[in-house]
């Protein structure tokens, strides 16, 4: 809650103008005694007599005193009213208190200084029913100045709590005059009759009084000045007399040019006047004005901004007058912190030392230098940095400043090497995004690589960071691209992630180093299925790719076979030290590609697996889906080795062969047997003159058969998978392929 902005108390009164009867008053109580007297335009509404708290709050108490004898209350009235809450006063004034011209303008109470909060100070003074406390800007506590606020209720619970509770320094006396039926009547206003919303009326540079109480009966209007409630203050026991001068004041210290470090530095010096000194302001910069301790002798203390400052001073009789002259100093204030300066790893920092005090608000060049074979890992602590030679600037509310320089010993030595990899968008299947990429990394952490896209082969150069990052950029497929690159430390194998971004999507990047398999060679046959839901067609190839793979002793792989839609293929790669392959692609003038990762599978060693991306443009001349399209192909390879005389190269006796997809209406299936002498023949005669041939030593099969609509010959191909117990492949209709899978029988 903010009562900076409480509204002050007003009594309605209507008729001729009334006096305001008071009572005799005792003048001789040791407290300081004031009398509000409110009206409303000619109308007096009563009179309200407080007793102010001198000896429990006595800075609150010279504070109010100081604005009432400068005169800072004359034609003052009560800018704030919540009923139940309070009604408060002491921050606005008006020209003529009895003028009928609508509210429009109004003056400010002068700034004397923020007042230190002395609710805690002495005994507990609660914001009780006929209080007076003063009112402050919400969040800080120490912001009093002119504005001050009766309690309509008992708002101890809320008030005294509140922002460091608020002062109450005085109470009315509620046997002398009408202080209580005055603070009563404004219980009784209302929002619908007598509190208006000027900031709603006349716009936001009257939201202070957003709860104006005034003697109207219409709060959509705006109120004249004389229906404003008024408050007159007199002081009943004045003891002072006033000066006939100015007061003066002079400033010791601190001296024109002073050099300081760290804070805070002592204000002080003297005043005087001919009737005495209400209190010293100061003001540093063009900072709030503050109040000093003490008066002919003052004395205060400050912890200025960063840099030059320039401290003005003023003196303030009793009567609110200013002294006339004036003072001011203009220092330089420079505080220190020390350097906890840290060095990790082999190396060394130039620049700095450990314990170096550092000026706040200053810049300073620090940097780091690795011993041999290591390099700098980054800069950390109050401030960071990726580079070995920065600047930095030490901020000017500094109260400690750590600095730490990382080394690491050669990380590249560990990984240099030959690298491997592709990249391709993994939300969506974009051909123009994908790509393979090689690097060859060197013990001092350069690298050259190339990069193939589409039909084209671009190469590149680099260093990577002790971080392991690294940036290119340039233009390749046509589109200014930005490659980013990472060295994983943390896996020994040797990994770089990153990606590309430019073009129509942005892709994920991966590099694996080549090296030495812990994969046993061998031969394979595989299959490569199209992973998608949707049905076969013209547009989308139906049939099974196949082929044979061969390790080599190296690990190498090489896949040779026929893709789904019949195109025959060739794709070899090194293996990594991840233990996978990363197969890459490009034909027909990169309008065809095939990319992608394949590893051991994770259920038997012996087996193959991988996920690759598939497509093919409009621009390839093909027989066979001359659009094009984009797939997913799952591949699955499982060893082989060619069977031994009287064992079938699959372990089953009775299969079934089935043909899938094409022009073929409906699914074809046959019964078949496998002999011990690996040879096929057929048990039933649903597709007309059924054939096979199995090739044992490489692990293929092929056949034919004659479509039983058009009497076309149709010939089959695949893959015999012995760890699966099937043949897998495709046949061609037309321009269209069917898949031919051959398992056993249930």
């Amino acid at each position: 809650m903010h009562l900076r902005h409480l509204v002050s108390l007003v009594i309605l009164a209507t008729g001729a103008t009334q006096s305001i009867a008071v009572a005799p008053m005792d003048t001789n109580v040791p407290n300081t005694l004031v009398r509000f007297e409110v009206r409303r335009g000619t109308n007096a509404v009563g009179a309200m007599d407080v007793e102010l708290f001198d000896q429990d709050r006595p800075e609150t108490v010279r504070n109010f005193l100081l604005y009432l004898q400068s005169g800072a209350y004359s034609n003052g009235f009560f800018h704030r009213c919540v009923p139940g809450f309070i009604v408060q006063g002491g921050g606005f004034s008006v020209t003529n208190v009895v003028s009928t011209n609508l509210f429009s303008t109004y003056r400010s109470a002068p700034d004397l200084g923020k007042l230190r909060n002395e609710f805690n100070s002495g005994p507990v003074q609660s914001n009780l029913f006929g209080t007076i406390a003063m009112a402050k800007v919400g969040g800080d506590p120490d912001s009093a100045t002119s504005q001050w606020f009766f309690n309509l209720n008992d708002n101890s619970t809320n008030l005294n709590v509140q922002n460091g509770g608020f002062t109450v320094f005085g109470r009315v006396l509620m046997s002398t005059n009408e202080g209580t039926n005055v603070l009563k009547h404004f219980n009784t206003l209302t929002r619908t009759r007598d509190i208006v919303d000027l900031g709603r009326l006349l716009g936001t540079n009257y939201a202070v009084f957003s709860d104006l109480s005034a003697d109207t009966t219409e709060t959509n209007r705006v109120p004249r000045y004389d229906q404003l409630y008024h408050v007159s203050i007199s002081l009943l026991n004045r003891t002072n007399v006033s000066g006939s001068r100015p007061p003066n004041i002079q400033l010791l210290s601190p001296a024109v040019g002073a050099r300081y470090t760290n804070g805070p530095i002592a204000l002080d010096g003297t005043a005087s006047d001919d009737a005495g000194i209400g209190r010293i302001v100061y003001r540093v910069g063009n900072g709030p004005l503050q109040i000093a301790a003490g008066t002919t002798n003052w004395t205060t203390s400050i912890l200025p901004p960063i840099g030059f400052n320039t401290v003005t001073l003023q003196s303030i009789d009793c009567d609110g007058n200013f002294s006339t002259n004036s003072v001011s100093s203009t220092f330089l204030f420079v505080a220190n912190v020390p350097l906890d300066l840290e060095i990790l790893g082999s190396g060394r920092v130039k620049g700095l030392t450990n314990n170096q005090p550092l000026q706040l608000g200053r810049y300073y060049t620090v940097s780091a230098e690795p011993r041999p074979d290591h390099f700098f890992n980054g800069w950390s602590g109050s401030v960071t940095s990726t580079t070995p030679s920065f600047t930095f600037l030490v901020p000017t509310n500094a109260t400690n400043f750590s600095l730490t320089a990382k080394f690491i010993s050669n990380p590249f030595k560990t990984f240099a090497g030959e690298y491997r990899g592709i990249f391709r968008s993994t939300n969506t299947l974009d051909l123009t995004s994908a790509g393979a990429i090689s690097l060859t990394l060197t013990r001092s952490g350069l690298y050259s690589g190339r990069i193939q896209h589409l039909d084209g082969r671009y190469v590149f150069a680099g260093r990577f960071s002790s971080g392991g990052g690294s940036l290119l950029q340039g233009n390749f497929g046509g589109v200014n691209r930005t490659v980013t690159l990472r060295l994983e430390y943390t896996n020994s194998a040797g990994i770089i992630t990153g990606g590309v971004i430019g073009g129509s999507s942005s892709s994920e990047l991966q590099l694996e180093r080549v090296g030495a398999p812990r994969v046993v060679g061998g031969a394979y046959t595989f299959a490569l299925q199209i992973d998608s839901t949707n049905s076969h067609s013209q547009l989308l190839p139906g049939g099974h790719g196949y082929g044979t793979a061969k390790l080599s002793r190296s690990a190498a792989l090489t896949l040779s076979g026929l893709l789904p839609d019949g195109t025959a293929f060739t794709a070899a790669s090194p293996i990594s030290r991840a233990e996978r392959w990363p197969i890459y692609l490009s034909k027909s003038g990169g309008n065809s590609l095939l990319l992608g990762w394949i590893q051991p599978s994770t259920n038997s060693p012996t087996e193959l697996e991988g996920n690759l991306q598939w497509f093919k443009t409009s621009g390839v001349k093909s027989r066979n889906y001359p659009v094009g399209f984009t797939n997913r192909l799952e591949l699955f390879a499982s060893a082989y080795v060619a069977p031994t005389n009287g064992e079938r190269v699959l372990n089953w006796t009775n299969g079934v062969v089935e043909f899938t997809g094409a022009d073929l209406l409906v699914d074809m299936t046959n019964l078949v047997q496998l002999t011990s002498s690996n040879t096929l023949t057929v048990t039933d005669s649903n597709l007309p003159a059924l054939s096979f041939n199995l090739d044992l030593k490489r692990g293929l099969a092929r056949g034919t058969f004659v479509h039983p609509w058009l009497g076309t010959t149709n010939e089959f191909r695949g893959a015999i998978l012995r760890s699966i117990g099937s043949i897998v492949g495709q046949f061609l209709d037309g321009e269209q392929t069917g898949v031919m899978e051959l398992h056993p029988a249930p």
